[in-house]
């Protein structure tokens, strides 16, 4: 009975003995998984690595009663040889290792493969493990006795370590302990690995609102570079819808640019053209290709017709898709009346030209001739095709050859000649007396082109002057000769009265001539007896 007895109570006290470890274990195990939940908890509760990390090391730390626990980042493209410690929690007496770069040439080859598979390394002596030497140099550098290593993977990929270290005696890690560390790196792996998307994201928004501002400002700028030229220009999208209108444009039809989003050019376009501009805009976008609009006719807000030129131009997207078309258009109107103006010009200038009884002339910088009027064919009697591309030396006398060649040197140097008398030879070979104005001709850089100018035929001036200088010598040879027999004549005269003198003298009394002036009989002679008979001398 006894036996009995003490078997029953030995079965019963082993049941309650098994029945306390149990309870004992399942309190331990309670405590345990409370503990990784609670830093579990904590490791998620932010998104930023740092304080991910340094809560992580902490905690742990403090839970497996370490003496340090660090984070170890491996160095990316270093084929897992080098790295640093990013983060650590180390008891004040050891020397912190934060910050500390580790080249480790062994890690690589040896034992990357096996930690990428989830191997978790726990040393209860450095001393005693037949560490590599170069691994144990390592670990000694940081005061390591005892070490746990637990991977943070990232799928298969070795990202980095959860090293907790004992550094003053050998340690003992046990089953729970290491479970309780791979646990830990299995939600600190993906704690990081969210935090880095985050930060990624974060820095992606970022970018994105960084861009977004950049094409706001750019959008800004290019829209005040926009509103500041004359061109109307407007961008449309799908449908002819206009997206956006310059001031010019808005100027142009008195509309805001909240008024103009989202419409089409029906409201203040003619209804005659509008139907031709939502065509035009759809052969943009269905073709891709730019549109050239010749002048057309457009009606401003306050009913001022005006003319525009318009190109059209389809905007692509990245993906080369046509997205909007832009218009700019050019008002052409000051333009054509210009034009109209100039063509009048012209063809007054041309039809002064074709009848000008002047020669008009231009020469190349050799000295041919590159155009010539009509009025050749009087002067020279050549057809104007007969002297192009002629030098003007073929028709030049040959006295006049070398002054008309030093002339032309002038203009080649840029001198201005006028009223430039020469002779030249007609078809006929009539000499033909010319007078030339000539000035020199430059392209918009500078270069000598040639020069231009008139010519006046002054043949028949030259032979009025010949024959007015001929009458002129005539007329000084006769008169001339008058004189001498004027001078005869008096001569003549003068012997005369000297004669008479002498006889009037010599007679007795006195002699009179008497003529009638005025109506009166005055004396008009009397000898110089008149003193004898009178007392009166003759000159009295």
């Amino acid at each position: 009975m006894f036996h009995e007895y003490l078997y029953q109570e030995v079965t019963d006290l082993r049941q309650k003995l098994a029945h306390a470890e149990r309870e004992m274990q399942s309190q331990t195990w309670f405590k345990k998984l409370q503990a990784l939940m609670g830093v579990i908890g904590k490791i998620r509760e932010s998104l930023d690595l740092e304080t991910i990390f340094k809560t992580t090391a902490t905690e742990v730390r403090q839970l497996l009663n370490a003496d340090r626990v660090a984070v170890y980042r491996f160095i990316p493209e270093s084929d897992w040889n080098d790295g640093e410690v990013v983060s650590e929690d180390v008891l004040p007496q050891y020397s912190p290792s934060l910050g500390a770069k580790v080249h480790d040439h062994c890690f690589g080859e040896q034992f990357a493969a096996n930690y990428a598979k989830g191997y978790v390394q726990a040393v209860t002596d450095i001393y005693k493990a037949r560490l590599s030497p170069c691994h144990l140099k390592i670990l000694k550098r940081f005061q390591i006795r005892a070490n746990l290593v637990v991977p943070l993977l990232q799928g298969q990929h070795l990202w980095r370590l959860l090293c907790i270290h004992s550094c003053g005696q050998p340690r003992d890690w046990q089953e729970d302990e290491i479970e309780f560390a791979r646990q830990v790196g299995d939600h600190l792996a993906v704690a990081i690995y969210q935090a880095e998307l985050h930060l990624q994201t974060q820095r992606q928004l970022a970018e994105i609102e960084s861009g977004q501002q950049k094409l706001r400002d750019s959008e800004q700028k290019y829209h005040q570079i926009l509103d500041s030229i004359g061109d109307m220009v407007l961008v449309k999208g799908p449908q002819s819808k206009i997206v956006w209108a310059n001031q010019a444009f808005r100027d142009y039809y008195g509309m805001t640019e909240e008024e103009l989003q989202g419409i089409v050019d029906a409201p203040f376009a003619d209804p005659d053209n509008t139907l031709q501009y939502i065509k035009d805009d759809a052969f943009v976008f269905e073709t891709g290709q730019t549109l050239q609009i010749a002048e057309e006719p457009v009606r401003r807000y306050d009913g001022e017709v005006r003319l525009w030129s318009t190109v059209k131009t389809p905007i692509r997207n990245q993906d080369g898709h046509i997205t909007m078309t832009v218009g700019v258009s050019r008002d052409m109107t000051e333009r054509k009346a210009a034009e109209e103006a100039v063509k009048s010009s012209e063809t007054k200038y041309r039809s002064l030209v074709e009848t000008s009884q002047d020669m008009i002339w231009s020469v190349d910088a050799t000295g041919r001739y590159t155009f010539v009027n009509p009025a050749v064919k009087y002067i020279y009697g050549y057809e104007p095709a007969e002297m192009l591309d002629r030098p003007f030396c073929d028709f030049v006398t040959p006295e006049q050859a070398e002054k008309d060649l030093a002339v032309f040197a002038r203009l080649l140097a840029g001198e201005s000649v006028f009223q430039y008398e020469t002779t030249h030879i007609a078809k006929d070979g009539r000499i033909k007396h010319l007078m030339f104005n000539a000035i020199a001709l430059y392209d918009e850089t500078g270069n000598f082109l040639g020069t231009t100018g008139t010519a006046t035929d002054i043949t028949d001036r030259k032979r009025a002057e010949a024959a007015l200088q001929h009458a002129n010598a005539e007329l000084e040879r006769r008169v001339e000769a008058r004189t001498a027999e004027l001078r005869q004549t008096f001569a003549a005269l003068g012997a005369s009265e000297a004669k008479f003198r002498t006889i009037a003298a010599t007679i007795p009394g006195a002699l009179f001539q008497f003529c009638s002036r005025d109506g009166e009989w005055k004396v008009d002679y009397t000898s110089d007896g008149i003193e004898d008979i009178s007392g009166i001398t003759a000159a009295e």
